[in-house]
């Protein structure tokens, strides 16, 4: 079902209004529930507004970053 721009428009907006902002402070349980929200939900890729919500770090990278 396709909404209308104005109702998309809304809709974006009050999630973002909602979302957990930039330096908010979570605490474990708070970031594990995000985490497995974010797992269920088709469109959890980007924020309402487009910008990622999640990047993927390959493990060699870890490993460089922590001399290991």
């Amino acid at each position: 079902t396709t909404l209308s721009p104005k109702l998309d428009r809304i809709l974006s907006t009050s999630a973002c209004h909602q979302s957990i902002r930039a330096g908010q402070s979570l605490s474990k349980e708070q970031a594990v529930a995000l985490a497995n929200q974010m797992t269920e939900t088709d469109s959890s890729q980007n924020c309402p507004h487009g910008r990622p919500a999640s990047i993927r770090i390959p493990f060699a990278r870890l490993e460089d970053w922590f001399k290991r």
